[in-house]
């Protein structure tokens, strides 16, 4: 189904079964919006939900327009798999309002996830990608969380301009998780949770701010680089155990 706008209105429902295709510049969600499994959602402009989505395992792409930056507003609804391929050059954000909930995949193909103007919490079970024409634009204020709560997750960025960083993370709490890194890493903050894992293997995990571990990081010949300069950064290894342990550390 294509259309210039999909407007949803209170008290009514809009079902796409898992073999169909929704294409759009624009979707209001009044009423509710259900995916009947590997449904697929093609939107061009705006996403703003203000009442119910049920994202079953569907996958969302923001291919962006020539006209406006998009703006993502969740209604705190989670999201299974996101893609941004947005190939605008002078309208290439996406800017997100509300948590930000994604249980699978997150892709940024092309264009910038720009979490800066509304500062939301960002919740991440599934992998991450930031390919080369990717940008991630971290939240502007020092509370807003990057959290990694997914089982067993990866991140790459392998962006042109990047690593970015992806502002204040932490990994696990809720669930335990384990982070593989593949390729190089950079965030403000990173707190390992007590039940949790970084794998960080032979890539350089770049640090702004503080590190806290409260169980494992492995290291093996990797480089953790606290890259703050005259300000002072806390760093709490969590012991001397093996676990613990840099592979290399640089400042």
């Amino acid at each position: 189904y294509t259309d210039e706008k999909i407007d949803i209105l209170a008290s009514d429902t809009l079902t796409i079964s898992g073999t169909e295709t929704l294409t759009t510049d624009n979707i209001d969600i009044n009423g509710t919006l259900t995916s009947g499994g590997n449904s697929t959602y093609n939107v061009s402009g705006n996403w703003t939900n203000n009442s119910a989505f049920t994202a079953s395992t569907s996958l969302v792409t923001f291919t962006g327009n020539a006209s406006a930056d998009q703006t993502l507003t969740t209604g705190d609804k989670p999201f299974y798999a996101v893609t941004l391929n947005n190939t605008q050059g002078t309208y290439d954000d996406i800017d997100v309002s509300g948590l930000l909930d994604i249980d699978g995949t997150l892709t940024i193909t092309d264009g910038n996830l720009d979490l800066s103007p509304n500062d939301p919490v960002v919740n991440l079970a599934g992998n991450v990608s930031i390919a080369s024409a990717g940008i991630w634009t971290k939240q502007d204020t020092g509370s807003p969380l990057v959290t990694f709560n997914g089982g067993s997750t990866t991140f790459a960025d392998s962006s042109s301009g990047g690593p970015y960083d992806i502002g204040l993370v932490t990994i696990g709490s809720s669930t335990t998780t384990t982070l593989t890194t593949n390729t190089n890493m950079s965030l403000t903050d990173i707190t390992i949770g007590a039940d949790d894992t970084l794998d960080i293997s032979s890539d350089t995990l770049s640090v702004a701010g503080n590190y806290v571990n409260s169980n494992i990081l492995t290291s093996a010949s990797s480089t953790v680089d606290f890259t703050k300069g005259s300000s002072t950064q806390t760093v709490d290894a969590g012991g001397t155990a093996a676990n613990k342990a840099f592979g290399n550390l640089t400042h």
